[in-house]
């Protein structure tokens, strides 16, 4: 019982998690509502409630909202992935209806992902700061894989690291172009098309 009591927040603790979500939440409203060059830092701590110095306490810049924000979408597809180990499913449906989930988290937040994608997608030095979760993910997408050859769904000879880092450059990639005006297909009917194409590379059906 002792070790339980050590691991919960303290009032201190939980008093600051709540701060940085008040904020976290009034800077995506105004993103979403003023568009992010026309959000200053003033008017996400007036929304917030909070001083100024607060905001920084959390965040050292407004970009590093949006890499909580991009940490949050990752933490989901990690999740999502590690649920398709179970399927029943073949190998492409489960990568397919992973991927359709993101493409409908996109579709639900289009002002977002927008922002996201230039202010975040494009700048390694930020992209960096998450490289973690996608290496996550990318070890999923691994194993997706790897069961895939067990189950013969998978030429035995396919390079899977190589393979990996095919896949989890689709959806980046795909909504980059989708933000930059150079593709018109939705980013959903993109990533089926893609991932077939792949899939018609290294599947024995």
């Amino acid at each position: 019982v002792s070790d339980q009591v050590k691991t919960l927040p303290t009032r201190r603790e939980r008093k600051k998690s709540a701060t940085r979500q008040v904020i976290y939440e009034a800077a995506l409203e105004l993103f979403r509502t003023r568009g992010y060059l026309d959000t200053p830092v003033d008017a996400i701590v007036d929304l917030a409630d909070v001083a100024k110095g607060t905001f920084f306490n959390h965040f050292p810049s407004k970009d590093h909202v949006l890499v909580q924000y991009h940490r949050e979408l990752l933490t989901a597809a990690l999740e999502h992935a590690r649920s398709l180990i179970h399927s029943d499913k073949a190998i492409l449906e489960r990568f397919d209806a992973h991927f359709q989930l993101l493409a409908s988290q996109q579709t639900l937040e289009d002002d977002l992902f927008r922002i996201l994608v230039s202010e975040v997608l494009t700048k390694p030095a930020l992209t960096a700061l998450n490289h973690d979760k996608v290496m996550e993910i990318a070890e999923v997408y691994g194993k997706l894989l790897e069961l895939g050859k067990q189950r013969s769904e998978i030429r035995a000879d396919v390079d899977t690291v190589l393979a990996v880092d095919v896949i989890t450059c689709l959806w980046p990639y795909t909504l980059i172009m989708w933000a930059h005006g150079q593709r018109k297909t939705p980013p959903a009917d993109l990533m089926a098309q893609k991932l077939a194409l792949v899939f018609s590379g290294i599947s024995t059906l």
